[in-house]
């Protein structure tokens, strides 16, 4: 993956994604993938949502307007997520 984010960096990212996700999956319904459903499954809950939210909002040093996407089409995935980021910072 080009841009910012250098392969070691992605990763570092990815696993701190996943801290912040686990930290809200109480069930944890086995190991997160790159591909596993977070929305869709329900794996995320509100909740959860508002902490990758604030997660991001950390991440690019800037709001994020929620409103102005589709959560459910662009986080359902931690791979999603993490070039919903790089999008962001590119």
């Amino acid at each position: 993956m080009g841009g910012p984010y250098s392969e070691e960096k992605r990763r570092s990212l990815r696993q701190r994604l996943v801290a912040v996700i686990e930290s809200g999956d109480y069930e944890r319904n086995g190991s997160l993938r790159d591909d596993t459903s977070l929305i869709k499954s329900g794996r995320l809950d509100s909740l959860g949502l508002y902490s990758v939210a604030l997660f991001i909002e950390q991440e690019i040093g800037q709001k994020l307007d929620i409103s102005s996407f589709d959560l459910a089409s662009e986080w359902d995935t931690i791979r999603e997520i993490l070039d919903f980021i790089q999008r962001l910072v590119s």
